[in-house]
């Protein structure tokens, strides 16, 4: 099963910051994620390692399909 993933949008509306403090976190490596082309790409694990498990569960519990 493929790994949920978030765009930075995304993942600023779930945590409440601005998506250029996203994207700061990204280019500093703060939060793991792969560019494609002008955006970024964030998955699951990555947000779980930064968040942690219970964090990601309560910010992310409405748009992981669970």
């Amino acid at each position: 099963m493929a790994q949920q993933t978030y765009s930075t949008q995304e993942v600023a509306d779930a945590v409440d910051m601005h998506p250029n403090s996203i994207r700061r976190n990204l280019q500093k490596k703060r939060i793991r994620g792969q560019k494609v082309g002008n955006e970024w790409i964030i998955t699951e694990s990555a947000l779980r390692e930064w968040l942690g498990d219970e964090l990601y569960e309560i910010r992310f519990s409405d748009t992981n399909g669970e």
